[in-house]
């Protein structure tokens, strides 16, 4: 099947504020490293995570993906009532039903 008129114009993204880094994690574990003789580093090395991030308790996914498609629709040539699609990628689910999708897509103003 052929499209016409499709394209990727701009992206956004919206990273959580609080980071706790993989060292951060071995420093926690270095008891049970130490008793286990595993050396530090071992995490990172493995798993190839140097950080990871998360909300504040209560912030919902979909807040941070509106934030992030705001940042996308404000880096396109395209007004929001003209973006006909909405991709959205999260692993999370506010709630089972509307769809996060469908949230993010109001929120923008989207068609």
């Amino acid at each position: 099947m052929l499209y016409s008129k499709v394209r990727i114009d701009s992206f956004g993204y919206e990273l959580a504020p609080n980071v706790v880094t993989t060292e951060a994690l071995e420093k926690r574990l270095e008891p049970l490293y130490q008793k286990l003789r595993i050396q530090v580093g071992q995490l990172e090395a493995i798993t190839g995570i140097h950080e990871r991030r998360f909300w504040d308790r209560g912030y919902k996914m979909y807040e941070g993906a509106v934030a992030a498609g705001q940042k996308a629709v404000d880096a396109s040539d395209i007004p929001p009532s003209d973006i006909g699609t909405l991709i959205y990628c999260g692993v999370c689910r506010d709630n089972l039903e509307p769809a996060t999708a469908c949230a993010v897509s109001d929120c923008l103003g989207l068609s």
